[in-house]
């Protein structure tokens, strides 16, 4: 579960850069906004996001995998916090 919220929570940064490369072509590029409006480019920033996401969660899986003394960790630290 958590290799899967880290990775959702990588799509932020993807879309806050997507909206920095928009702003950033309005002001020096104005032609290239049109890509925005293209189905390819639409698709390639949905894939882009897709594989950063799969690279995150699968980074997060295989590099570090969980250990008995890092699930009591959590453990005890949901149970303070959200009494589960």
């Amino acid at each position: 579960i958590l290799c899967l919220y880290l990775a959702i929570y990588n799509l932020t940064f993807v879309m806050i850069d997507y909206g920095f490369l928009y702003r950033m072509w309005a002001i020096k590029s104005p032609v290239r906004i049109t890509l925005f409006s293209k189905p390819l480019f639409i698709l390639l920033l949905i894939i882009i996001a897709s594989l950063e996401t799969v690279l995150w969660f699968c980074a997060v899986y295989f590099l570090y995998p969980a250990t008995v003394s890092g699930r009591l960790r959590l453990r005890e630290s949901t149970l303070a916090e959200y009494g589960i």
